[in-house]
């Protein structure tokens, strides 16, 4: 699929949906780039355009998880379970006793 038939606004705005907002508009590679926000948008109309999919990882997924979609930004991978999330961290006991 050409790269140029994947409309941008409808790609930024499925990123800005899904992605944490510290890892596309409200990051801190904003002060080196200010165009940081259209450099994902580009690099994933790229990937989408090379491979029919894109994919945003775990890290930077607002879900906590991987999404797989397509050129119609259709998720791929809708029957996936939840991230597994620790609500409390663990504690280092083991380590050095209580």
């Amino acid at each position: 699929m050409e790269h140029n038939a994947i409309d941008y606004d409808a790609v930024y705005l499925f990123i800005r949906d899904h992605y944490l907002n510290s890892r596309f508009e409200g990051s801190p590679m904003r002060r080196e780039y200010p165009n940081y926000p259209n450099l994902v948008v580009r690099s994933t109309i790229e990937q989408i355009g090379a491979t029919g999919r894109g994919f945003i990882s775990m890290y930077e997924s607002r879900t906590g998880r991987v999404i797989i979609f397509d050129a119609a930004l259709n998720i791929l991978n809708t029957d996936e379970p939840p991230a597994q999330i620790q609500r409390k961290p663990g504690l280092i006991t083991h380590l050095y006793g209580r």
